[in-house]
């Protein structure tokens, strides 16, 4: 057509040039968060859980306002907790809002026999004391991990790798951008699903690791046992982050000290 030559150019360069436009199209993002029980355990104020809140209601933020459909997915061990779709505008925010004040918890291990409650960033945190309940948490991290390894979780077909083939399936030619903020410990096979799930048609992946040993309290004298183990679990960390990558997705690992403004513009420049 006439009104896509750009007629301006003609007289410096001789020849017909044409416009060609571009359609826009609008990232529709989903951010899942763990809320396992390993994500809620906290030996200080804050827990892994309550900093996976805070980092989701302004992502949600930030996102909204540009105009960008966002949705929440929570998630546990074993089932969905609750979901808000990718929707817009000011009503999406509170539904958002309204479904993290539905999320567990935290719990507070402490060497005191007394039970403490003090209030989170978004919801209220049940705070769990005594040194025989630290011991039994241990457990059932130790206890996840064994589950991890097996093919339990995902051959009953309850893990998050589940729900977004269900979603990638309701939104067929729109390309979706997840962002997953967990700890990996209990569901890190189905985020490695998930990366493959996502390289295979077109997706975007980003995760956000709360990195576990990064949220402890730890002497100032590391016995050589306690040294090696923290050594195993980077090395862990930084082989699944490699695993990660090789399928597409991006990878943050994060601690309590990174603050929100920071891992947004470390999304802004991946995404």
């Amino acid at each position: 057509k006439a009104r896509d030559i750009l007629w301006k150019a003609l007289p410096k360069l001789d020849e017909l040039l044409t416009k060609i436009y571009r359609k826009e199209s609008v990232l529709r993002t989903i951010i899942l968060l763990d809320c396992s029980r390993s994500m809620r355990l906290s030996a200080d104020e804050t827990s892994m859980l309550d900093h996976g809140i805070d980092l989701t209601l302004q992502i949600s933020r930030v996102l909204l306002s540009g105009l960008q459909p966002t949705g929440v997915v929570l998630f546990d061990e074993v089932s969905i907790i609750g979901e808000v779709m990718p929707g817009t505008g000011k009503h999406q925010f509170d539904g958002i809002v309204s479904l993290l004040k539905q999320a567990p918890a935290s719990i507070r291990i402490s060497g005191s026999t007394e039970a403490e409650e003090q209030p989170g960033p978004a919801v209220a945190r049940a705070i769990v004391t005594g040194t025989e309940t630290g011991y039994h948490d241990k457990e059932f991290i130790k206890a996840l991990g064994h589950l991890a390894d097996s093919d339990i979780v995902s051959s009953s077909g309850i893990g998050i790798d589940t729900k977004i083939r269900q979603v990638i399936a309701k939104n067929l030619g729109s390309k979706l951008l997840f962002i997953v903020i967990s700890d990996l410990i209990s569901s890190g096979k189905s985020i490695l699903s998930m990366a493959r799930i996502c390289q295979k048609t077109n997706n975007v992946l980003i995760t956000i690791h709360t990195y576990a040993d990064w949220y402890s309290a730890l002497d100032e004298g590391l016995e050589k046992e306690m040294a090696e183990k923290l050594y195993e679990n980077l090395m862990t960390s930084i082989s699944l982050q490699a695993k990660l990558e090789r399928f597409g997705a991006y990878y943050l690992r994060i601690g309590p000290a990174d603050t929100t403004s920071r891992i947004i513009k470390t999304i802004r420049r991946t995404a």
